[in-house]
């Protein structure tokens, strides 16, 4: 008996408990963003990039062990940068930012639209070094798709149609793949939590197997706008 509840305590601890929650490090590196937003470069031995291909990697950064290019969600939520956040994997965004509710269940067109970003796959994407251009038309695109922003023109208006179109055709459909969201927090001087800007990850392994392991719920249906 002894045995299940320390069981029952290290899962519970890795789901959500501030004690039991990995930390990361979060940076942005001049010449692989664009405004306020991403890219991002996050790092943890907790995180596996796996699932990422070598070109959205940040070049000195590809063999490192949990490295691996990002973008936020919540726009009216932020990070200091360089930072250390502690973190949970989760389906929806805590607070969820400027729209979309609170918690904000991650977008099927955001999910499609990192998925082609981190395997190198995203047409139009300019991937190497100095690609302030593409990051930020990225970046207004996901906020786009998750009700942050109400407009968007030029490639990100593109890519937000293309995601768009991948989940309405079925070729995509309704689901988030292998993308999930990093909720991040830090603690206050007074030791109160305070939630910070969400990004978005490539889990490892299927998302089914994960989910079940650390017991998260699924993602719920959210209003599209389309383009």
């Amino acid at each position: 008996m002894r045995q299940v509840l320390c069981i029952l305590v290290l899962l519970v601890g890795f789901a959500g408990v501030a004690a039991g929650d990995p930390m990361l490090t979060i940076d942005r590196v001049s010449g692989y963003y664009g405004g306020d937003g991403g890219e991002f470069t996050i790092v943890s031995t907790a995180l596996s990039n796996t699932k990422y291909s070598p070109s959205p990697k940040k070049t000195k950064d590809i063999g490192t062990t949990g490295s691996f290019q990002s973008f936020c969600i919540e726009q009216t939520e932020h990070v200091t940068i360089p930072g250390n956040y502690y973190f949970t994997l989760d389906t929806s965004a805590v607070q969820g930012g400027a729209g979309g509710g609170s918690p904000d269940p991650l977008g099927y067109a955001t999910a499609w639209l990192y998925t082609q970003f981190a395997t190198g796959v995203l047409s139009g994407y300019n991937y190497g070094v100095g690609r302030t251009t593409s990051a930020a038309a990225l970046q207004n695109a996901i906020w786009f798709l998750e009700n942050e922003i109400t407009s968007v023109s030029g490639l990100a208006s593109t890519w937000a149609t293309a995601a768009n179109a991948a989940v309405s055709s079925g070729g995509w459909g309704n689901t988030i793949g292998d993308v999930r969201v990093l909720n991040l927090y830090k603690y206050d001087s007074k030791g109160n939590k305070v939630d910070c800007q969400s990004q978005l990850y490539m889990v490892p392994v299927p998302g089914a197997v994960l989910l079940g392991m650390l017991g998260l719920g699924a993602a719920g249906m959210k209003l599209r706008r389309a383009v």
